[in-house]
């Protein structure tokens, strides 16, 4: 499974079906820069160890779901639950509803990126 590179993020992402056993050579093929920064949206203990293994020294892991393996505070790595959503303040919930109707188009136009 290739990798889905975004020019306009300049952000690489791999499919959720790329075994985490595959994920580091799947990584070897398009940079060998250290990786500084990772976002694991799979919920998987397996999928957020291999991120957390791969992730440079002094780097940040960012989790959506709970931390499910053990950090070790002796490789300088973090790792961080984060959360977002437009919905939780009630005050957001007017913008965002209007951003959500129009996202796609702004998108898709490169408007916002």
């Amino acid at each position: 499974m290739r990798p889905f590179f975004s020019p306009s993020a300049q952000r690489t992402f791999f499919d959720r079906h790329v075994p985490p056993s595959s994920l580091l050579a799947e990584i070897a093929k398009i940079t060998s820069a250290p990786l500084e920064l990772m976002f694991d949206a799979v919920p998987f203990p397996q999928a957020q160890q291999e991120a957390y293994d791969i992730l440079a020294p002094g780097g940040t892991l960012l989790l959506v779901l709970q931390l499910k393996i053990e950090v070790k505070s002796d490789e300088r790595k973090h790792a961080v639950k984060v959360f977002a959503s437009g919905y939780v303040r009630e005050e957001n919930r007017v913008i965002a509803s209007s951003l959500f109707k129009v996202l796609s188009g702004l998108l898709e136009e490169g408007a916002m990126k």
